[in-house]
């Protein structure tokens, strides 16, 4: 994933004048490009990598390199020329996508149509599978059907497994979750069914696609949800303090998060000391929890001023901006250093958001 186009996300959803937003913005980079809007249809090739956020995403040309989209509704007709990175409502794989596909959403499908050249990542309500997967599937969520040709293992933890006529797995089939597999009897399994915990050692990239993590992040989605719905008024000042001391937030954020644990080992080397230790470390994980959500509001409210601005005040869209922004990130999350590194700026403006707020409010009395 190149590092121009999110940075090119990030300045260009806080940067691009409301006028030019009112359907949709597009900006290119190099050979990268942006896209946001309610509705998309991508039907330009991109010689680059493809950002694109919108209600409904519609993928109809070509991408070089890799696409990270997220929408209520995406779908994906062309080919990618890497890696795919989709998450919404629905996400639907039409077209040939050369690397690997990580994917989540209340429905997932990759259409017969579709094909995934390397491993395939899904999460969601439901898993259809029925196109060919050239690697391995590692699926997490409701019910899977696969009905095409697999060369690796498949490995799914959930509900039941329909295997239909055109099932060709070249591996083992692995399932997590209660014993319901429908099996039809054209299916092939190569290396036959197993139940409980695969062998294979999964890496910490791998695990973070199960389906803990997704749980985990359909979590921190209903909270930026609630958090944009209940306290309007109070999410909207931290965003007023972030964006306008942006830097100060980040070196609030920074001290918070590593001198916290400090005095909580502090007070912990004293026996009086050690209830208050506990309770400070619980109120740090939960300011962490709260900083990182914050920061999807701010983003969803940011994006929804520019891009629909007679809306921002409707808590409706307020709360569907913050659940997406959340969603998006989640998914930017998952890209290999990167991602890393943007969670964790991520984390360290939502925490100084924070911080920033509790000592203005303490400058005020003080000042009266």
């Amino acid at each position: 994933m190149s590092l121009r186009v999110l940075l090119a996300a990030l300045v260009l959803a806080a940067q691009l004048p409301p006028a030019l937003a009112e359907d949709s913005v597009e900006a290119d980079l190099a050979n990268d490009r942006f896209v946001a809007g309610g509705t998309v249809r991508q039907a330009a090739p991109v010689g680059g990598d493809l950002f694109g956020m919108a209600g409904t995403f519609d993928l109809a040309a070509s991408v070089r390199g890799d696409a990270v989209l997220a929408g209520g509704d995406v779908r994906v007709r062309d080919t990618v020329g890497r890696d795919l990175y989709a998450g919404g409502g629905n996400v639907r794989v039409d077209g040939a996508v050369a690397g690997n596909a990580h994917l989540a959403g209340g429905n997932v499908e990759v259409s017969s149509q579709g094909r995934i050249g390397g491993d395939l990542y899904a999460a969601g309500g439901s898993i259809e599978i029925r196109g060919p997967v050239d690697g391995n599937v590692d699926a997490a969520g409701g019910d899977v059907v696969i009905d095409s040709a697999i060369a690796g293992d498949v490995r799914f933890a959930g509900g039941a497994i329909e295997l239909g006529p055109n099932a060709r797995i070249g591996g083992r089939l692995v399932h997590r979750g209660p014993d319901n597999i429908r099996r039809d009897p054209g299916a092939q399994v190569a290396g036959g069914v197993e139940r409980g915990k695969s062998t294979r050692v999964r890496s910490r990239h791998d695990a973070g696609h199960g389906a803990a993590g997704w749980f985990w992040t359909l979590g921190l989605i209903a909270l930026a949800g609630l958090i944009a719905g209940v306290f309007p008024a109070g999410s909207r000042r931290l965003g007023e303090g972030l964006r306008g001391e942006p830097a100060l937030a980040l070196a609030f954020g920074f001290v918070a998060l590593v001198c916290v644990p400090v005095a909580a080992v502090i007070l912990m080397i004293t026996i009086i000391g050690i209830p208050l230790a506990l309770a400070v470390l619980l109120l740090y994980f939960l300011i962490l929890i709260v900083g990182y959500a914050v920061i999807a509001v701010v983003i969803g409210d940011t994006a929804l001023t520019r891009l629909r601005s007679r809306d921002a005040a409707r808590v409706g869209w307020r709360v569907a901006a913050a659940m997406l922004a959340m969603l998006a990130l989640a998914i930017v999350g998952r890209i290999p250093f990167v991602g890393s590194l943007i969670v964790f700026a991520a984390l360290l403006a939502g925490v100084g958001a924070i911080v920033m707020a509790i000592r203005s409010r303490r400058q005020q009395p003080a000042a009266a």
